[in-house]
């Protein structure tokens, strides 16, 4: 399966085989708990900046992710969602 990235702009998605994440852009406050979580290290800082300043976390390219949950499970801004 290709990876495909949404086509919102205001959040990240990438298609990863077994399991999905989406991240609200807006939502996320940059806390990084996910980063460090996640036990593929799928996740990364944007270099772009949200609305209220923060640096979001964004899902990294790759088909690895195997929709575990850690990331949402640990998100204080339930910004995480993950798909299986």
């Amino acid at each position: 399966m290709d990876e495909q990235r949404c086509g919102s702009c205001e959040e990240g998605s990438y298609d990863r085989g077994m399991g999905r994440i989406t991240i609200d852009f807006e939502r996320c406050k940059a806390c990084y708990f996910c980063i460090e979580t996640c036990p593929k290290k799928l996740i990364e800082k944007s270099n772009e900046v949200n609305s209220r300043g923060y640096h979001p976390a964004v899902p990294k390219d790759g088909k690895d992710c195997t929709g575990c949950r850690l990331c949402a499970e640990v998100c204080p801004d339930v910004a995480i969602e993950v798909y299986r």
